[in-house]
């Protein structure tokens, strides 16, 4: 035993007080002899002896009350293991490496049974005090058996989830999890710490290039309660050639697209392995189902290959397309990839212009409501055609719209007449909404600096210059050049072979002043000689773009041009793509799903509704609900990658499936084993053992004495004699009385 607070100790004396008390009040008795008192003398010698006892047990618990209160003031301790009388054990943390490679076939085997093999034998060497637990390494650490516990059943329930294991599409970010277990609670009576790291030595998560995060790891661990020792157990591989062919990733311009309408998917294909791979096939579904497929070139090592697939969805809602090469390899995992696209049947916009414009006559041609596939009329009849819905108001009914209703606001020639109006255009681009601002001849700088730009602090943080003129002689003109196709909202505009962008001719545009250095502003379109044409601002969760031409053919021939028509509508999409849910996702974002906008196809919509999320591994679980009571369900457990499968059941129990997409890191499938130099860096870095016995303590990490706070018991132990003082005294003094 030990104490924190020694100095108490020298009070323990005082627990002689009541002692001294005791014998002091015996002194002062006087006997006084009296006549009656003969009548008594047979029953005194009885009664005497009883307190007497009573008084020297009253005593004893006094006594011991205060050598009670000075031993918790010195704060004792004891060893660990000797209250409960076993013998103090281990925290043992496993962490089980079952990212994708871990489902590498070696001789036909996956190496992840070697490794559930090594878990298990280290698991069976552990002694009964030891405590157990088991991570599973994934993109972010994922705790098995996170609850400290030791003896047999303790080690049947982490046997238990190791045998059901099985090789994840994930990465496994080990240090992240190695500092996840350095950071977890030790048991109160363990003497030391082992974490047990078991892989197959795959190099691509261990992050060996990178110092800081393991140097991170020794400090906490140099640092921790007590002596802790990483061990890190590799699976048995050879360096034999292997076979394999990988989808790195599936690609499209946008994943929002039109009922019916074509769009168009690229598979990137790559041979990982180390010997070269025959022309095989790319074997594409459609939510499950055969939709056709498309031919693979044959690879060398270290190559690659870009397939094409063209498709059609003709029901709204999402859908997961899925590409699958039609021969096995040595590495399953990463012959399968999908992408989740969102089918639209309407779309939304508010298109405004000045009240002149509405009331154009219908034999003036209409260039944006055409390009948005509408007829002049605008009847109910047209707006079938088109998955664009506009809605085309004057420049006054702007301020009593109902942005809400809208995923795209387009000013067609006009600008807001008022500072509030300028307000809720902010708040509706921050919040994910899209507004593409087209100047023409009804504009004036003087106005939009004044009402849009406000001095950099407005919609946007681009000024309005002069009108620029390519010449006075009819034929001079300004040109677009043609953009790289770097930018999403301008991949397909780029393409001269099928669009004539490198035709239109422009004999005026306004002058757009950008700022010097803005990560949030981009130029979409510049003419021939350099000069911004369309810029886009990112703000808040929207998107913001500024055409300096108008959509009519008074400054130049876009509007009659072929381009027109897919600038218009690829704008449009980008502009909303924010508003849309986002179906594919990387490891560890949320699932993020409104039960309102699920359910829209269902006639009973408005009703309550409740969620049941299916993961790769085919577990059922539900997300968490909106706490507020919206429409709104979450759910965050997406550290491993696949396909993920929500269903959305109202109240009625009519239901709806909606897909996710977790994507995978495409190195993962880059089978590169930890090189020597790099072991050396983690050991050097982290502190790791690498090549070790399991169970092997590093060295002072074998002969700890750990102790546990005493004190408690002893404050425990006061409250009881103070209890038992006043009982004893409070019979004593009734049975005087009673004499």
């Amino acid at each position: 035993m030990s104490f924190l607070s020694s100095l108490f100790l020298l009070a323990l004396p005082l627990a002689a007080v009541p002692v001294v008390i005791h014998l002091l009040h015996r002194r002062r008795r006087q006997v006084v002899r009296w006549g009656a008192m003969q009548l008594l003398l047979q029953s005194v010698p009885h009664k005497r002896r009883i307190w007497q006892i009573n008084d020297l047990l009253l005593m004893i618990v006094r006594a011991l009350a205060v050598a009670a209160v000075i031993l918790a003031l010195s704060r004792p301790q004891v060893r660990s293991g000797l209250l409960s009388g076993q013998t103090p054990g281990r925290d043992v943390i496993f962490i089980v490496d079952a990212s994708l490679s871990t489902g590498r076939l070696h001789g036909g085997v996956p190496v992840f049974d070697q490794i559930q093999r090594k878990a298990r034998e280290a698991l069976d060497r552990l002694d009964a005090s030891d405590h157990v637990r088991l991570m599973e390494a994934a993109s972010a650490p994922h705790w098995l058996a996170g609850d400290s516990a030791s003896g047999p059943e303790a080690k049947q329930r982490v046997a238990e989830h190791l045998s059901t294991l099985k090789p994840t599409l994930a990465t496994a970010d080990m240090p992240a999890c190695v500092q996840s277990a350095l950071l977890s609670d030790a048991p109160a009576d363990a003497t030391s710490r082992l974490i047990i790291v078991v892989t197959d030595g795959a190099a691509h998560g261990w992050s060996a290039e990178t110092g800081p995060r393991w140097q991170a790891v020794r400090e906490i661990a140099t640092h921790a309660s007590i002596p802790t020792t990483i061990n890190v157990v590799t699976a048995d591989t050879t360096n034999s050639p292997f076979a394999n062919l990988s989808i790195e990733k599936l690609a499209t311009n946008r994943t929002r697209v039109a009922v019916g309408e074509p769009f168009a998917v690229t598979a990137r294909v790559r041979n990982t392995g180390d010997v070269p791979r025959d022309a095989t096939s790319l074997k594409w579904e459609l939510d499950g189902q055969p939709s056709g497929q498309s031919p693979v070139a044959a690879l060398e090592p270290g190559q690659s290959s870009d397939v094409t697939f063209e498709t059609a969805y003709d029901q709204p809602g999402a859908f997961s397309l899925t590409g699958r090469l039609g021969r096995d390899d040595d590495l399953p995992g990463d012959n399968a990839a999908s992408i989740v696209i969102e089918s639209l049947e309407r779309l939304p916009i508010l298109v405004c212009r000045s009240e002149a414009e509405l009331e154009r006559p219908a034999s003036q041609p209409d260039f944006l409501k055409a390009a948005l596939g509408r007829g002049p009329e605008g009847s109910r009849s047209d707006y079938a055609v088109s998955v664009f819905e506009p809605t085309f108001i004057g420049l006054d009914a702007l301020a009593g719209s109902d942005l809400s209703q809208y995923r795209c606001v387009i000013l067609d020639d006009v600008l807001p007449k008022s500072a509030d109006v300028v307000d809720r255009l902010f708040d509706f681009t921050a919040k994910g909404g899209g507004l593409w601002l087209i100047l023409g001849e009804h504009v004036t700088p003087e106005q939009f600096n004044a009402v849009v730009f406000r001095d950099g602090s407005g919609l946007v943080p681009l000024s309005m210059g002069r009108r620029v003129k390519a010449g006075d002689d009819r034929g001079s003109f300004f040109t677009i050049h043609p953009p790289e196709g770097t930018h999403p909202a301008t991949v397909l505009l780029g393409d001269t072979e099928r669009l004539d962008i490198d035709d239109v001719r422009i004999s005026q545009h306004w002058q757009l002043s950008t700022p010097d250095s803005a990560d949030d502003v981009s130029v979409l379109l510049e003419t021939g000689d350099g000069a911004p044409l369309a810029v886009e601002h990112v703000t808040g969760e929207g998107r913001i773009i500024v055409l300096g031409i108008p959509s009519e053919t008074t400054w130049s021939n876009l509007s009659i041009c072929q381009v027109f028509v897919p600038l218009v509508q690829e704008w449009i999409w980008y502009l909303t793509q924010p508003t849309a849910i986002n179906y594919n996702l990387d490891p560890g974002a949320p699932i993020v799903l409104s039960t309102q906008s699920a359910g829209r196809s269902t006639p009973n919509a408005g009703r309550r509704k409740m969620a049941q999320v299916r993961t790769p591994s085919d577990e059922t679980v539900t997300p968490v609900a909106d706490p507020a009571g919206g429409n709104e369900l979450r759910y965050r457990e997406t550290v491993f990658p696949g396909n993920y499968l929500v269903t959305v059941t109202s109240a009625d129990g009519t239901g709806q499936q909606v897909p996710f997409c977790v994507r995978r890191d495409p190195d993962e499938s880059r089978l590169a084993p930890l090189s020597a130099e790099q072991i050396a860096a983690v050991t050097k870095w982290g502190g790791l053992r690498f090549n070790t016995d399991p169970l092997s303590l590093a060295e002072g990490a074998s002969k700890p004495i750990r102790y546990r706070p005493f004190w408690n018991y002893l404050l425990g132990l006061v409250a009881l004699l103070f209890v038992a003082e006043v009982v004893c005294t409070h019979l004593l003094t009734k049975r005087r009385s009673a004499c």
